[in-house]
């Protein structure tokens, strides 16, 4: 039987992830991210990882993925449920309106509008 993602746990990362970070700068070739169809050219200086180490940097790099979600959700990636963070030219206008309004405080919009990205999207603790 062929190991594939699915049997891991379906999420996004896949072989061919792991072998790109365990490997980058090896030549192979995998057929619909199946482990029995993995071929690995005879022309490779690093050696093939094995499928226990394929499978624990799939691990890792998913725990990556996972941590760094707050801030993909912060700057556009969400899925509109929570505030995302304005685009730069918005955020500076932002900024000079508080100092034309005399509030480069914690009450001006740049201010409240940053905190309320930030508070929808928590940094993992």
């Amino acid at each position: 039987m062929a190991w594939t993602t699915n049997d891991f746990d379906e999420k996004d990362t896949c072989i061919h992830h792991a072998l790109v970070s365990l490997a980058p700068n090896a030549k192979w070739r995998i057929d619909d991210n199946d482990w029995s169809t993995l071929f690995w050219d005879s022309s490779n200086t690093q050696t093939q990882p094995t499928l226990d180490e394929i499978k624990a940097e799939i691990k890792r790099l998913q725990g990556v993925h996972e941590a760094t979600e707050y801030q993909r959700k912060r700057n556009r990636e969400n899925d509109g449920t929570t505030a995302k963070y304005a685009e730069v030219s918005e955020q500076l206008a932002m900024i000079y309106d508080d100092i034309i309004a005399g509030k480069l405080d914690s009450t001006g919009k740049f201010c409240t509008h940053n905190k309320k990205v930030k508070d929808e999207n928590p940094k993992p603790s």
